[in-house]
């Protein structure tokens, strides 16, 4: 019995060791090997995160195409996961979570109620007072195509069929030629 403490590994500790050690050789799991236990723990761990998921991310934008028809102001996004670094500088983790504009694309939630003549969160772009030549734009994207970088809060969940979903909310900018 151990009676003295050395660091954090008091008796009060060394009791709780020996405690698992005992359960552990009288459980029968002394003759499982250490991989099939690593397994079996990989798979408790992946369900586990699975199971009701709901994360947020940090999350740059990095392109958007039309979903559905050009006139309904809905786009998919291609994303990858970030890090807003000390300089405010989006650093894209290596390995990290992203999706493209075909799979594992984002959806913005502002843009789910669009119409050909109206815009989340309330831009009535169909109006006869709205200015010719304008027109809603993908989040981050320019209306000569350039990509921006814009960095979203990204929450990424399972939808009713268990696939994996990304959803950010972000207004969409409004852009034109001004007439001369």
């Amino acid at each position: 019995m151990m009676q003295h403490g050395v660091g954090k590994l008091t008796p009060d500790v060394w009791a709780r060791i020996m405690g698992v050690l005992q359960w552990y050789e009288g459980s029968g799991m002394a003759g499982i090997s250490s991989e099939d236990i690593q397994a079996i723990l990989g798979l408790v761990t992946a369900v586990n995160r699975l199971k009701n998921r709901r994360d947020w991310i940090t999350a740059k934008i990095t392109g958007a195409e039309e979903l559905g028809a050009s006139t309904n102001y809905r786009w998919k996004y291609a994303w990858e996961q970030c890090v807003v670094d000390a300089s405010d500088t989006p650093d894209t983790i290596i390995g990290g979570l992203s999706g493209t504009t075909t799979e594992g694309f984002a959806l913005n939630l502002c843009e789910v109620g669009n119409t050909a003549d109206d815009v989340g969160p309330s831009v009535n772009v169909g109006a006869a007072a709205f200015p010719e030549g304008f027109a809603a734009q993908a989040v981050g994207k320019t209306r000569n195509g350039v990509v921006l970088g814009l960095v979203v809060p990204m929450l990424l969940q399972q939808d009713g069929e268990g696939a994996a979903r990304a959803y950010f909310m972000c207004a969409n900018s409004i852009d034109g030629t001004c007439p001369a």
